[in-house]
């Protein structure tokens, strides 16, 4: 009897030894389950956490790219306003050349119409004070 009660409880030791045993290896193996659950999260976290990076570095750079882009725009814009402005003035600056232009001839037209022969003595007259005045010292009076 002693025996098999030692038997016995020998069998329900190692019974209880499996069973802790069998219940440390799935305490071991959930554990290991619920760290690898946890790398898998942590790498999935980084993944989305490094292609927020990426598309931010990406907007930042498109930004850029387009305030240069813009920047440049307005630039040529107010070359090209400068420019126009510049030709307004030349254009400008023509006109008023030409108007002065014609308002001489004009002029000289119409002295010339109202006395043509005037127009002629005059110029005798004055190549001949020209002459006249060439022979003339500085100190000397004409009389």
């Amino acid at each position: 009897e002693r025996c098999c009660f030692v038997h016995q409880e020998n069998g329900k030791k190692a019974k209880d030894r499996e069973q802790k045993a069998i219940m440390l290896k799935q305490n071991y193996d959930q554990h290991i389950d619920l760290e690898t659950k946890i790398r898998e999260q942590q790498q999935i976290a980084e993944k989305q956490n490094d292609q927020e990076i990426r598309l931010y570095a990406n907007a930042k750079r498109k930004m850029a790219g387009l305030r240069k882009k813009r920047e440049g725009e307005l630039f040529q814009a107010f070359q090209n306003h400068q420019q126009a402005m510049v030709d307004h003035l030349a254009t400008l600056v023509k006109e008023q050349v030409d108007d002065e232009d014609s308002r001489i001839a004009k002029a000289v037209a119409q002295r010339d119409a109202k006395a043509p022969s005037r127009r002629g003595g005059w110029q005798k007259e004055t190549s001949s004070d020209a002459k006249r005045n060439t022979q003339t010292s500085p100190g000397d009076h004409v009389s």
